[in-house]
């Protein structure tokens, strides 16, 4: 019988590289999953706090309605505080844009030196008369 000793251990560094890279792709995932859900839930934010701010029209009785530019800033900036998300809102021609911003600090991407990521949704609302 032959003895391998040069062989010896060879199977113990294989299972912990793979158990490495196991690790570094459930954390991929995970932090993945966690920009998804935050690139979502942004999105309604935004969507809302954009119809929210269309709301605010002036000039009705005048037969000229239009989006107050002040009101919809104050209402969208009144919703994403509620919400506690951080944004902006402008307004131009009819529409109101609401732009927000989160930023995520990943749990295992930092391992590679990936530390932050920022979510950045814009959503935009028209305002309708009829």
């Amino acid at each position: 019988m032959r003895s391998h000793s040069g062989d010896r251990g060879s199977v113990s560094a294989l299972v912990v590289c793979l158990a490495a890279a196991l690790v570094v792709v459930a954390g991929t995932v995970h932090d993945t999953g966690r920009m998804v859900r935050a690139h979502a839930r942004l999105s309604d934010v935004a969507g809302n706090a954009a119809r929210v701010a269309a709301q605010s029209v002036t000039d009705i009785r005048l037969g000229n309605p239009r989006v107050d530019p002040v009101g919809a800033a104050l209402r969208g900036k009144d919703y994403l505080r509620r919400e506690g998300v951080q944004g902006t809102v402008s307004t131009a021609d009819g529409l109101v844009s609401v732009a927000v911003r989160e930023r995520l600090h990943m749990s295992t991407l930092v391992l590679l030196g990936i530390g932050w990521r920022d979510v950045t949704v814009t959503r935009t609302a028209v305002m309708m008369s009829g």
